[in-house]
């Protein structure tokens, strides 16, 4: 049954994290894009890149607005444990369509791809920013978070920053004969350390209470994909390094031998981590699938960026390192990510046309420790 909705009930319950259907819808496009070479589908990786910016378009009225109609709101949002850490996905909108205009890059003119890579990278770079000392400050200074609220979904700001780099480092190379483009190169290589070091620390602490605590409410499992991302993002990140410091900085030969060597090793350990991560997160959200069937939500799309993020980065393995396991398990997650993404996109249309996405979450009893 459609629910009568209006602007005011809309903006009260308009939850930060719709910013992750533009991340998925976007990220599906790269991913595509990642495997042309197999599967040269530039029509349908040019749809969804289309289908982002609409989204992205018709979300930022109401995702802005609220900021001065409801003020109180946001602080309050702010303050909690798992929709605070929602916020950065809409900088985040803007770095993959980016990186998705990047990867089209061959239907564009330099004279307008490179000014709008830039645009779109100085405004997600400061946002995440922002976001990222916003969170933390108001999370430095709540009296109490209880060790139940901590869920991957933390691991957002973390991977908003490792996500700098990636349209940072491909807008420097449209730049390399300019001066800015050491700037966007330095800056990146910044949010690299940045993201890399919060990934590792927010990690430790959700895995120590995913170990200690009981499982968090079923419709917040979802979120054990986006511990896929970070380590798949840093293998992206790794195979373009070499490719800026030449391009960028003028490295020597002979060095950019031994680095591309060091980070193809580095990138297929860490694509191994997030083979693991991808399959105990799809384990473990299959039990709970199996236990009962919960609502949708949209934490559901934290099953799609993550798992684009591998297929990305099992695509660029691909490209350089041509091994069959990387096509083979990279094909095999894009098939899945398609699917999955036809499920939430529908389920999220269902739940517009419904009004239950613009309702209020009923509130889980936070979990207990087992005895």
């Amino acid at each position: 049954m459609k629910a009568q909705l209006d602007w005011q009930t809309v903006l009260e319950h308009f939850s930060p994290a719709w910013f992750a259907v533009v991340m998925g819808t976007g990220a599906l496009s790269i991913a595509l894009a990642s495997f042309r070479s197999v599967l040269p589908l530039i029509p349908l990786q040019a749809t969804f890149l289309a289908l982002a910016v609409v989204i992205f378009v018709l979300l930022l009225a109401p995702w802005s607005v609220r900021f001065f109609y409801s003020p109180a709101t946001i602080q309050k949002e702010f303050k909690h444990p798992v929709l605070a850490a929602f916020f950065p996905t809409m900088p985040i909108s803007l770095l993959i369509i980016g990186i998705g205009l990047e990867k089209m890059a061959f239907l564009l003119p330099k004279s307008i791809l490179a000014p709008t890579l830039l645009t779109l990278w100085v405004l997600g770079a400061a946002g995440i920013f922002l976001f990222a000392l916003l969170l933390l400050v108001t999370f430095f200074q709540h009296p109490e978070i209880p060790w139940q609220s901590a869920t991957f979904a933390w691991l957002i700001p973390p991977v908003s920053a490792l996500i700098v780099p990636v349209l940072g480092f491909g807008t420097s190379s449209l730049y390399a004969s300019n001066p800015i483009a050491q700037w966007i190169a330095l800056i990146s290589l910044l949010y690299l350390g940045m993201g890399s070091l919060l990934f590792l620390l927010v990690m430790g602490m959700v895995f120590s209470r995913h170990t200690l605590y009981a499982p968090p409410p079923s419709h917040l499992m979802p979120t054990l994909m986006i511990g896929v991302a970070p380590t798949s993002v840093l293998v992206i990140l790794l195979l373009r390094l070499p490719i800026v410091l030449e391009q960028v900085w003028g490295a020597p030969e002979a060095v950019l031998q031994v680095l591309e060597w060091f980070t193809s090793i580095g990138a297929i350990a860490l694509w191994g981590f997030s083979i693991f991560w991808l399959l105990l997160a799809l384990l473990l959200n299959l039990v709970m699938w199996v236990r009962e069937r919960p609502p949708f939500a949209l934490s559901w799309w934290a099953y799609i960026f993550p798992m684009a993020a591998f297929v990305i980065a099992s695509g660029v393995l691909y490209q350089v390192q041509t091994h069959p396991l990387f096509v083979g398990l990279g094909l095999a997650a894009l098939t899945l990510l398609m699917l999955l993404w036809l499920l939430v996109f529908a389920k999220t249309l269902q739940g517009i046309w419904t009004g239950s996405l613009f309702s209020p979450h009923q509130p889980h009893a936070p979990s207990r420790p087992s005895s």
